[in-house]
């Protein structure tokens, strides 16, 4: 009896040790959703609002996450993303982060967030469930237009954002009014 419990348990962690080494392939950020922030590095983003006053953001960085691979056991997903950062624009006091974010467990959120000098941020977010990312044919999956509006916000509120065009505008409660995207 002993020997057998003793060849099961030893049976058991070899299939283990086996099975540890397998790896999961997980998925670069989808090409085909890059373009909700279309920005490289180095290119100026510019807003007026509704006196020509100028708002001018620098994009500092711009990243997407390549492929990799994970053992099959591990406990987290498979997640993939992709954003840009912007400079500070030290007269309005802004910079600006967006970012995407997809999972093997079909969800995807689209992400702003508005920092100032003070920094207060103010962060918007939407997301869909149930759709799979990585699936080309669902490549329009937060729509053309995603415009998101808080009830409670510290100075940033109401933007929109645009398919093929990036960050079109959003509200500016400091400044009293909407910053609208220079073409």
């Amino acid at each position: 009896m002993k020997n057998t419990v003793i060849k099961n348990l030893m049976l058991l962690l070899i299939i283990s040790g086996l099975g540890g080494c397998k790896e999961v392939n997980c998925p670069a950020f989808p090409e085909y959703l890059v373009d909700y922030y279309p920005y490289s590095e180095s290119s100026l983003i510019e807003f007026v609002n509704s006196t020509n006053d100028t708002l001018k953001l620098t994009v500092l960085t711009v990243y997407k996450s390549e492929s990799y691979t994970k053992k099959w056991n591990e406990k987290s997903f498979c997640g993939a993303n992709a954003g840009f950062k912007t400079e500070t624009n030290d007269y309005y006091s802004l910079k600006i982060d967006g970012r995407i974010i997809t999972t093997d467990y079909e969800t995807s959120i689209i992400k702003c967030t508005f920092s100032d000098e003070n920094i207060s941020n103010d962060l918007f977010g939407y997301s869909v469930e149930d759709i799979d990312p990585f699936n080309k044919e669902n490549a329009n999956l937060f729509g053309d237009t995603i415009s998101i509006k808080k009830d409670e916000y510290y100075r940033f509120n109401d933007i929109v954002i645009v398919r093929k065009e990036g960050l079109v505008s959003f509200w500016d409660e400091t400044f009293n009014c909407f910053w609208t995207k220079i073409e």
